[in-house]
């Protein structure tokens, strides 16, 4: 095993993984590896990029992750936890009927019609296997079924870890028990085809060497690199109306598998297809997102309520764009800050003490402090409450556990726009390898998560971005170690 690998005992990776960060980084030099020859070479080591890993190992190859930054995690460790999966034995409990026809049909809806109808398919049908698959690895999940957003319907499950810790530690653990050797630090720079086109490994740059180093993938190469919502110069070359908004996309989001894939000639679709949400506005960049549509309203400076808050995600930004100068309030109660997951709550209380997130007694004071009308904010507050009062079942409560907002002292903040998932990225096919302009697969390279294109269309529907991941990493894994079997 290479000086440089992830060669912890579990008592320093336990020890290691305790910090948000998941910082992996090894003393060692990797320039001092006597050789650099694997079955498989995984770029990125998010959700995608380590269940890539996890399933080529189990499958019996040899696997090595390089991962440009100091730690590990990408966006999923970034993310709400939520995976949408059709299952009756948790849906039905609540009451849910569901189906994977209906969960096909409103991705593709939500997506514009624009994702590749057998890639979604084969995402909702093989989402329930890889749910057991992670659970096998130690993701334990809450019980509750939470709403898929813009679908009207709860299938959306998340880990009782807080956001996407959960996922990590697991398939990290578990890549570590395999075998799996994973670097940080280690930067890719390029794909390394041989002299028919096919990739035979990647030029990667380590912190600290001089040189680059050529690392050999006898099956082939998986790029797992994420979206490219962090790249200012990607954005405003294909939603330059985005280009000013910031982002709440992990810094390791820049586009470099779609700019390596590119030079091979692969596919590009969607790329002008980028979701924005709602988060906290504040020039000292404290990121806090609140995913429980149901405990909460959005406002216009005027204090009315302009839109249902489960709405999808284009939707909604479209909603909050079409306000007096984009303005957007955020409005929730202490009942709701207490359902936060330990996380959020942490984002929150840095938020309210860097005044970015304001708490008050009334609804009074939260409207005098936001600079919005109370007359207005006490209106909408009420007619929401009153039509839960009444039974009334429309808009978001019809499929939501809504509550109503009451219990002080009440927050709210301004919110803003923010890049959240880029859409848009590398064709695939339903193996997972990456295609050319001509449509035929590039040999020796797959791809999986975010920095594809195939899945989603136009939109991500609420929970399906990790649900491809998760899908499409363990697709990709296995059928990378099963390439050497064809030669």
């Amino acid at each position: 095993m290479p000086e440089r690998a992830l060669c912890l005992d579990r008592r320093r990776f336990l020890q290691g993984t305790a910090s948000l960060g998941l910082s992996l980084a090894c003393a060692q030099a990797f320039a001092q590896s006597p050789k650099l020859v694997y079955d498989v070479v995984v770029v990125g080591a998010g959700g995608a990029g380590l269940a890539a890993a996890v399933s080529a190992a189990q499958a019996g190859a040899s696997v090595c992750v390089l991962e440009k930054m100091s730690s590990i995690g990408g966006d999923t460790q970034r993310s709400a936890g939520f995976m949408a999966v059709v299952d009756p034995d948790r849906q039905q409990p609540w009451g849910i009927e569901d189906s994977f026809d209906l969960h096909v049909s409103q991705t593709l809806r939500t997506g514009h019609d624009l994702g590749n109808p057998q890639l979604v398919r084969q995402m909702v049908e093989k989402a329930p296997a890889v749910v057991r698959w992670l659970e096998a690895m130690g993701v334990m999940f809450e019980p509750r079924v939470y709403e898929a957003e813009g679908t009207g319907l709860r299938r959306c499950i998340r880990p009782i870890a807080a956001r996407g810790d959960g996922y990590i530690r697991a398939l990290s653990h578990e890549a570590l028990r395999l075998g799996v050797e994973i670097y940080t630090e280690a930067a890719v720079m390029s794909l390394a085809p041989d002299l028919t086109g096919a990739v035979r490994g990647v030029t990667v740059r380590l912190a600290g060497s001089t040189f680059p180093k050529f690392v050999s993938a006898r099956n082939g190469v998986i790029l797992a690199t994420g979206g490219f919502g962090a790249s200012d110069a990607l954005v405003r070359k294909w939603a330059p109306e985005l280009a000013e908004l910031p982002t709440d996309s992990s810094a390791s989001s820049t586009g470099d598998g779609l700019l390596m894939a590119g030079q091979l000639g692969a596919q590009l679709e969607c790329m002008e297809h980028i979701e924005c949400v709602t988060g906290v506005k504040s020039e000292k960049n404290i990121a806090v997102r609140l995913a429980a549509p149901a405990d909460m309203i959005y406002v216009n400076d005027s204090g009315e309520r302009f839109a249902e808050e489960n709405e999808a995600q284009d939707a909604l930004a479209a909603a909050i764009r079409a306000q007096h100068d984009g303005r957007c309030f955020v409005i929730f109660d202490s009942a709701a800050v207490a359902s936060l997951d330990p996380l959020t709550q942490k984002s929150l209380y840095r938020a309210l003490v860097a005044d970015a997130i304001f708490s008050a007694p009334s609804l009074e004071k939260l409207a005098e402090i936001l600079k919005i009308p109370a007359q207005g904010l006490r209106r909408s507050i009420e007619t929401y409450n009153s039509r839960l009062d009444s039974g009334e079942k429309s808009g978001k409560c019809r499929t939501m556990p809504c509550k109503k907002i009451r219990k002080s002292p009440f927050w709210g903040y301004e919110a803003a726009l923010m890049i959240h998932n880029t859409a848009g990225g590398l064709k695939i096919d339903v193996k997972g390898r990456v295609l050319k302009t001509s449509g035929e697969p590039i040999a020796g390279l797959w791809a999986a998560g975010a920095v594809t294109g195939s899945v989603h269309g136009a939109n991500c529907s609420s929970g399906n971005g990790l649900t491809d991941v998760f899908v499409m990493g363990k697709i990709t894994g296995e059928q990378v170690a099963l390439a050497g079997n064809s030669r």
